[in-house]
């Protein structure tokens, strides 16, 4: 059964290239950046250096944490690879073990799996001479690349499992974020060692890794390479014994997906305590001033998608996270205490305000709804537009204040709410537009957080990267106005505050009419981008 799965993945990687333009690019530079990063691993392992002890230490670090990245891959993007889900090939009259054996044949398809194989590769060249060393080393790589493998599929699996209901969901994206946040800050600090302190880092990282099975196959390449063939032997089977677990680990788990019920949400009872009928009311407590008509239904229904979508809690979790960033970093440099410090916060609206480029792709084929209701569509995207000023504006008002309050700078704060409130309208005239015109569905998938179709992550880069030139240059004007004002005519700021309004709701009123104009005859060629097959 090995030979259909390969050949069932690499039809799914070549019909994936039918889909357009943007996926065969997003193809091809996929598979030039895993091209790039291949033959650098390749010269990591394959380059001699004359020190001993960086080359003892290469092979150790670059296992562990190669295999530590294939685990944590999933985490942070799981199942970024839905050929795979064991949960779509359950209806098959497959056993165990052909089960088992394709899946992890399918896995070694691809541009990462193939990245990965030529990076290790370079230790073949690298530490091994003829003969036994050879065979000690190209073990170690063939190992290395099986628990890459098995380690990704078992803990994508227990995602499977875990990820059925929206509270996992939700867990799942907090610790996911967490941990990548985690890393970015690691990241950051190693930066600010010097060369000292970056060799006692990598001593101390080489002392505990070495006792690690991943890295004690890379001890293995050093062993072998130093004529200690029967202590790179060895040091082989702490990598095959774990191997062997997860293995276990990930049959044990496909088992559990592929023949147990789903779980499912049990709806709360009136009998707990609780209104059922409150608690299924459309319009949320923080929303209850909305009115009961089309554009209020619609801005109800996006905050609580915004607030429940765990892909959108990431989000709202960043927002609070870089606000928060903010915050500190104004609060810690001593240069803060200037005129554009306490205008910052207007950029971080802009920022976050960009999310108003795909306002319709959270409805995807739902979106049906609005299609068949009577009224107008420009209600729609009012109500969308209300629904990102409402999570966004109690944010920036928190950060303007924590930043005037930290820059002594409360002569200015009238100011940033002014020109806050023009970025926005920037940002949601131009979001209006694109919205309609280049609609982004969000790829929907019951055990997938991160789904993707072939080629949308390169469009949607392409679009993002369209609407942050066009959004940077219609605030130009804003950004004009404040400058001339803090450096060449200080009464220019009287004018830049309600200056910066009007052009807001101009650039906004502008954007809106346009996209309701297109809109209006429009909509079943919306709801098609937005339907099934679409991207």
């Amino acid at each position: 059964m090995v030979g259909p799965f390969i050949r069932l993945k690499l039809r799914l990687v070549r019909n994936g290239m039918r889909g357009g333009p943007f996926r065969v690019v997003s193809f091809v530079c996929g598979a030039l950046f895993g091209l790039q990063m291949a033959l650098l691993g390749f010269l990591v392992l394959a380059v001699p250096y004359e020190r001993a002890d960086a080359r003892a230490a290469i092979p150790v670090i670059g296992f562990t944490l190669l295999f530590v990245g294939w685990a944590m891959v999933p985490v942070i993007g799981f199942g970024l690879d839905e050929t795979l889900d064991p949960g779509r090939l359950m209806l098959l009259p497959l056993s165990r073990g052909q089960l088992m054996r394709g899946l992890l044949a399918a896995s070694a398809i691809g541009i990462a799996p193939a990245a990965t194989l030529v990076g290790l590769s370079g230790a073949v060249l690298g530490y091994a001479s003829f003969g036994i060393a050879t065979l000690v080393v190209a073990g170690a790589v063939v190992i290395e690349f099986a628990l890459c493998l098995v380690g990704a599929r078992a803990v994508t699996t227990v995602a499977s499992r875990a990820l059925r209901s929206r509270r996992a969901r939700d867990v799942w994206v907090i610790v996911s974020f967490l941990i990548l946040l985690t890393l970015i800050v690691s990241l950051q600090l190693v930066r600010l060692l010097d060369g000292h302190g970056l060799m006692i880092l990598g001593e101390r990282l080489m002392g505990i890794m070495r006792w690690l099975p991943p890295g004690m196959l890379g001890r293995a390449i050093v062993d072998a390479d130093s004529g200690r063939f029967g202590l790179a032997a060895l040091q082989l089977l702490p990598g095959l014994a774990i191997l062997v677990p997860l293995a276990r680990w990930w049959v044990a788990n496909v088992e559990r997906l592929t023949t147990r019920e789903e779980a499912t949400t049990r709806p709360r009872m009136a009998s707990q305590g609780r209104d059922v009928g409150a608690t299924s009311a459309l319009y949320p407590s923080m929303a209850a001033f909305l009115p009961r008509n089309r554009w209020g239904a619609v801005a109800a229904k996006d905050l609580r998608y915004l607030w429940r979508e765990p892909a959108q809690r990431a989000q709202r979790l960043t927002t609070f996270l870089l606000a928060l960033g903010a915050v500190v970093a104004v609060a810690t440099v001593r240069s803060a205490h200037r005129p554009p410090t306490s205008l910052a916060p207007t950029a971080f609206l802009w920022w976050f305000s960009l999310m108003a480029m795909g306002q319709f792709g959270m409805d995807r084929a739902s979106y049906w709804m609005n299609v068949a209701a009577s009224g107008d569509p420009l209600d729609d995207l009012v109500g969308k537009n209300a629904a990102i000023a409402l999570l966004n504006l109690p944010v920036f008002l928190v950060i303007s204040l924590a930043v005037a309050a930290l820059t002594d700078g409360w002569v200015y704060l009238p100011l940033t709410l002014s020109t806050g409130l023009g970025v926005l309208g920037v940002a949601l005239g131009v979001g209006n537009v694109t919205s309609v015109r280049l609609p982004l569905p969000v790829p929907e998938s019951p055990t997938n957080l991160w789904a993707q179709r072939t080629g949308a992550g390169f469009r949607t880069a392409l679009i993002m990267l369209g609407v942050f030139l066009v959004s940077q240059l219609l605030v130009v004007p804003i950004a004009v106005l404040v400058l001339a004002g803090l450096y060449v005519w200080r009464p220019m700021l009287a004018v830049a505050a309600p200056a910066s309004i009007v052009y807001g709701v101009t650039v906004y009123l502008v954007g809106g009419r346009i996209a309701a104009r297109w809109l209006r005859g429009h909509e079943p060629e919306l709801l098609a981008a937005l339907g099934p097959g679409s991207g």
